[in-house]
């Protein structure tokens, strides 16, 4: 039998269940152009730019390699050795003017020639020239979420990734009854200092301690 106390709830064996912890799942997905380290990256100043809206979920899918290792004594591994660390994230632009596609097809900002963008133009236009002179640059990412935090002030997070190298995935489909979208890949990758990136939380709760 379990009681209602407070914020939580005691169940049985003692553990308290505190909905402050769960939080929905709505995101932004922001692009920069400032790659490198956690000082860079993170740093006061960088431009961060907003994809716009999103149709459907971010997903955000760890790749964590080992080696098992075996033995000719042994009927089952014995022991792993943790190979890499890398994420891939998925999501799909539902904005698609010719900087989205740039992103999302793999290609450099400049390969957008003729942009009236920059000068505000009320109907933008311009060409993106679909070449292989054209490639994109690495980049960093970041995806702004709630976050757990108490019941009065609600948080965000940040998912930061430090190195990222966009990939179109999937087809991108033109419908009468239905919105064109461009499906995304990103693979998040080491920056300088060996390391993928960071979550950032803006409130700081009872710590967790899995050992």
């Amino acid at each position: 039998m379990g009681y209602i106390g407070g914020n939580s709830i005691t169940i049985a064996g003692s553990t308290a269940l505190n909905e402050y912890r769960s939080v929905a799942g709505r995101s932004t997905v922001q692009i920069s152009s400032t790659t490198g380290t956690a000082a860079t990256v993170l740093a006061d100043g960088v431009n961060w730019r907003n994809v716009g809206a999103l149709d459907g979920t971010v997903s955000v899918t760890p790749n964590h390699d080992v080696v098992k290792l075996q033995s000719s004594a042994l009927q089952n591994p014995y022991a792993v050795i943790d190979t890499a660390y890398d994420y891939q994230v998925t999501f799909t632009l539902q904005e698609v003017d010719l900087h989205n596609y740039a992103l999302a097809l793999g290609f450099k900002a400049a390969a957008v020639e003729s942009d009236s963008y920059s000068t505000g133009s009320a109907v933008p236009s311009g060409r993106l020239d679909l070449e292989a002179g054209n490639p994109g640059p690495y980049r960093s990412m970041r995806i702004i979420s709630n976050a757990a935090g108490n019941n009065a002030t609600p948080q965000t997070q940040a998912l930061v990734f430090f190195k990222v190298r966009f990939q179109a995935t999937g087809s991108f489909d033109f419908d009468r009854t239905a919105a064109l979208n461009i499906p995304v890949t990103a693979h998040c990758l080491g920056g300088s200092s060996d390391q993928v990136g960071a979550i950032l939380s803006g409130v700081e709760v009872a710590v967790r301690n899995y050992g």
